[in-house]
């Protein structure tokens, strides 16, 4: 099907975009592909990349993704949808990061370096536990047998959800994984269930195996993999983290960071025929008897009709905006997933010879009590700078998502204890630290900060509720995909945390394949 040119704002959209999470962004690039009408709008200020007048660069977003990567042995989901989007080997090749996407993990007592192939992982796993420790815990039997089967369900998510010739237009759900089970038992897809069951057995059988070490590794594991969660649920549940662990060999990395992905699926959206308005932004959405009826820009005083729609923003934030009128479908309230951090990011410049040998681009520092502190290297070149002899050091940490940790005192001692940590981790590096953004070390409002670069200037957000949802984790499980208003879907960070990064695309296929098959259509890759 052709795809739409608008060449203006029009008064009707099958399909309109609330926010710029990646998921969302990818709904609106898969709904254009299929011939639809598809709106684009923001829904306030958030905090992508940072690049200041004067010269400093911070991004407060991990760049690694799972799904993105495009080896043979590990297909992803997120590089199927791409191809499908019509993105080509070269051109994917251009912008994507390989194996230096993934993360070396980093306990008090080990080191783990993980890489694309199973191979390498069972090599650092016997350096660091040794023959006897890594039999006793039968972590490499486990994955050989599972990682197929999780990689294959996810990998075959769009078929799924493409309803075959002949077949009426039932209701293909969420595949929240609480339910998982339950649901694959509908509709024919009793072999898929099969698949999955044994993953499952496969990956209990470590339940039985609480050994401390592996814990410790595990734990490291989950954060490097699940960006959007503090903490594993249900304290330690051994099958979410063997599916992270699966699913990890499919991740990737884009140059440039995730606002270099966000871009880049927008220019996929706008050449299949998506409208993205300069300076639009939602004011307000109408839902008239539990159904998405239309939005209103700043710009236009009518409403814009759309039969449906993507909250790529923070549920909260879009929920203020909602006009209700008539009897609702659905009598209960939406439970949103509690938000209980949100990550707080220094940027260093450090000369080059700051970097050890043999150390990833990607750190993941884990000390059991302690929050997770993350360190990427990266080139300032993937974010437009001439320093070849310099290198980008972005250190994130979770902050608590309380009132407390937003008061410049909070992050002044967060921000004191990641550069301590950071210097302990690599002894000499204060030595070669050009500049520090934001400066923690210098006294408020004195002249050596330009205007708008201070710790409450990046970091100034006057309650928990302002923190964008690109900054915020969750805790345990998701709402899945489907909000209270029909038609109004839910792909961001808040739909299935405990899916890690992959989350939003398997909330955006669903979304997809929801107005698809209400506009006579296959499916979302059909």
């Amino acid at each position: 099907m052709p795809a739409r040119t608008d060449l203006k704002l029009r008064d009707q959209y099958d399909w309109v975009v609330l926010g710029d999470h990646p998921g969302a962004l990818l709904s609106a690039a898969l709904a254009a592909r299929l011939g639809l009408s598809v709106l684009v709008l923001p829904m306030g200020p958030g905090l992508g990349a940072v690049v200041t007048k004067s010269g400093h660069c911070l991004d407060p977003e991990t760049n690694f993704l799972l799904g993105l990567g495009r080896s043979e042995d590990h297909p992803g989901l997120v590089s199927e949808c791409l191809h499908r989007l019509g993105v080509l080997h070269s051109e994917a090749d251009a912008v994507l990061e390989g194996e230096a996407a993934f993360p070396e993990i980093v306990t008090p007592r080990h080191r783990l370096a993980l890489r694309d192939h199973e191979e390498r992982l069972k090599h650092e796993l016997r350096r660091e536990l040794g023959t006897d420790g890594l039999k006793a815990i039968a972590l490499l039997e486990a994955l050989e047998a599972s990682r197929p089967e999780y990689e294959r369900f996810w990998l075959e998510l769009p078929a799924r959800l493409t309803l075959a010739a002949g077949t009426s237009k039932t209701r293909i759900s969420s595949l929240n994984l609480v339910e998982l089970r339950k649901r694959l038992g509908r509709g024919g897809l009793s072999e898929a269930a099969r698949r999955w069951s044994r993953a499952q057995e496969v990956s209990s059988f470590l339940l039985e195996k609480r050994h401390p070490e592996l814990e410790e590794i595990f734990t490291g594991l989950w954060h490097s993999m699940n960006t959007g969660c503090q903490a594993l649920p249900n304290a330690f549940a051994l099958t979410e983290a063997m599916q992270m662990l699966s699913l990890a060999f499919t991740g990737g990395a884009f140059r440039g960071g995730m606002s270099a992905y966000r871009e880049f699926v927008l220019r996929l959206a706008r050449r299949h025929g998506a409208f993205i308005p300069p300076k639009a932004e939602c004011r307000r959405i109408f839902i008239e008897r539990g159904r998405l009826a239309g939005v209103q820009i700043a710009q236009r005083g009518n409403m814009i009709t759309v039969a449906g729609g993507a909250l790529g923003c923070a549920f909260d934030q879009a929920k203020s905006l909602m006009t209700r009128s008539g009897r609702s479908w659905s009598g209960s309230a939406q439970k949103t997933p509690k938000p209980i951090g949100w990550k707080f990011t220094l940027s260093l410049t450090v000369g080059e010879e700051a970097i050890p040998n043999g150390m990833a681009n990607r750190v993941l520092w884990q000390e059991k009590g302690a929050p997770p502190l993350e360190i990427e290297w990266v080139k300032p070149a993937d974010y437009g700078f001439r320093e070849a002899e310099r290198r980008l050091v972005f250190v994130r940490t979770l902050l608590p998502f309380t009132q407390e940790s937003l008061s410049p005192e909070y992050q002044v001692m967060a921000a004191a204890r990641m550069l301590r940590q950071l210097t302990e981790l690599m002894p000499f590096l204060e030595y070669h630290i050009l500049r520090i953004f934001p400066d923690f070390r210098a006294v408020p409002g004195s002249p050596e900060i330009p205007a708008g670069e201070a710790l409450s200037d990046l970091y100034g957000f006057s309650v928990p509720q302002m923190i964008p949802e690109n900054l915020r984790c969750y805790e345990g499980r998701g709402m899945g995909s489907r909000s209270d208003v029909e038609g109004l879907f839910v792909v961001s960070g808040e739909a299935y945390p405990e899916l890690g990064s992959l989350g939003g695309t398997v909330a955006a296929l669903e979304a997809v394949a929801w107005i698809a098959h209400r506009s006579g259509l296959p499916g979302p890759l059909a």
